[in-house]
């Protein structure tokens, strides 16, 4: 019998957002996508979410870079919020 199995290789993301934000706030989300070799990684799909709920999503430049505008809605409650990255693998 035979099987078949793939190996993905550990895939960098970083995250940058200015704090504090008010709501309805403009920002700018921003960040890299490398391979574990920090290599950047062209045409990688982002999706930015905060606590479950998605904010947007986009795609990375020839050098692994990401932009997000985003305005801050009014359904979060104030205090200190963790965003996501959820990056396919490669």
């Amino acid at each position: 019998m035979r099987r078949n199995w793939n190996i993905f290789s550990k895939i960098y993301v970083n995250v940058n957002v200015k704090t504090p934000l008010a709501v309805e706030e403009l920002t700018t989300i921003d960040g890299f996508v490398g391979d574990n070799l920090l290599n950047p990684l062209e045409g990688m799909s982002v999706l930015l979410s905060i606590e479950g709920i998605t904010i947007g999503n986009t795609t990375t430049d020839s050098n692994g870079n990401f932009t997000l505008e985003w305005q801050v809605p009014n359904i979060f409650e104030d205090g200190e919020h963790v965003i996501d990255a959820d990056v396919p693998a490669q």
